[in-house]
């Protein structure tokens, strides 16, 4: 059985890991938001000046989101190059750069 579901393209990305949450390590709200900023704005590499990009964008001040991006990095969303640089994990940016997803039930 096949389902279309037509999402907003200003939200597509939103959605897309809102339906990939559970196998992403139940983000909250505020960690799918970051994510969704990642994405949209093509950021593969997290270093110094991208967080610095992405918190101004949030309107987020440094500590708490460093704290985010920490669970992030528990969660296995980021994976950690060296000491300042994070990657996001190229399994999640392949299927979010996809214009549909197809899910099987079994």
């Amino acid at each position: 059985m096949e389902f279309k579901l037509k999402l907003p393209i200003a939200q597509k990305t939103k959605y897309l890991i809102q339906m990939l949450n559970p196998i992403m390590g139940n983000l909250t709200d505020k960690e799918i938001e970051i994510l969704v900023v990642i994405v949209d704005k093509q950021i593969s590499t997290l270093d110094k000046d991208s967080r610095t990009d992405i918190r101004m964008s949030l309107d987020m001040d440094k500590f708490n989101f460093n704290n985010y991006i920490k669970k992030l990095v528990t969660k296995k969303v980021f994976q950690q190059v060296d000491k300042s640089t994070l990657i996001v994990n190229s399994n999640i940016l392949h299927i979010l750069k996809h214009d549909s997803i197809n899910l099987s039930f079994v």
